[in-house]
């Protein structure tokens, strides 16, 4: 039984979030995630007054989970920027495994329509750049990467690839296929931004 009120409030949003999992978006339903956590519809109503409240925790949980990597913050300084290009691959890798991508996929549909969901995902798009940007800058100048390499746009070639192999994992359904195009994407990146040609 939650102690606080944010207790019960996070027991609500990981509710609706196991629902989206299961049933998508669109068989959300209030009475469900009440029932789901032993409260009625008016608790419920009380901390999220709205479907769409609920949805925007919901999103924001998964800023949380997606800014949370396998690697802490202060390991992640200390290490080379070759080995920080792979963990973002080995993190997509095990992402992989993970529920958020569906409800990422839910929320990205949801997005067309909703400007206030659609701002939580540039938010996600936005910290993820923001946490690359630095290790490519960092290789440029240590000459691990190319002098020329355009850092805005190798950040965001990172992110659509993995993001690209995550989406493709949900509709084949092929967690080791998925895996392999992982490594091959890492390494196809790898070499394209130390400059050095395919043998």
């Amino acid at each position: 039984m939650p102690s606080t009120a944010l207790d019960r409030r996070t027991e609500i949003v990981e509710a609706a979030r196991r629902l989206i999992v299961e049933r998508g978006l669109e068989g959300l339903r209030f009475g469900d995630v009440a029932r789901a956590v032993g409260i009625n519809n008016g608790t419920l109503l009380y901390y999220f007054p709205s479907k769409e409240a609920l949805i925007q925790a919901v999103g924001a949980l998964l800023v949380e989970h997606f800014s949370t990597t396998s690697t802490l913050p202060a390991q992640r300084a200390a290490l080379p920027p070759l080995d920080l290009l792979e963990d973002e691959f080995q993190d997509g890798k095990r992402r992989l495994n993970e529920t958020d991508g569906l409800v990422y996929t839910e929320l990205l549909v949801r997005a067309q329509r909703d400007d206030a969901v659609a701002s939580m995902l540039r938010h996600i798009d936005a910290g993820w750049h923001a946490s690359l940007t630095p290790m490519l800058e960092r290789g440029r100048t240590d000459g691990t990467f190319r002098p020329d390499l355009d850092v805005d746009l190798a950040a965001r070639l990172i992110m659509t690839t993995i993001r690209g192999i995550g989406m493709q994992a949900l509709i084949d359904r092929n967690v080791p296929a998925a895996e392999q195009a992982m490594q091959a994407a890492f390494e196809m990146l790898r070499d394209s931004f130390a400059g050095r040609r395919p043998a």
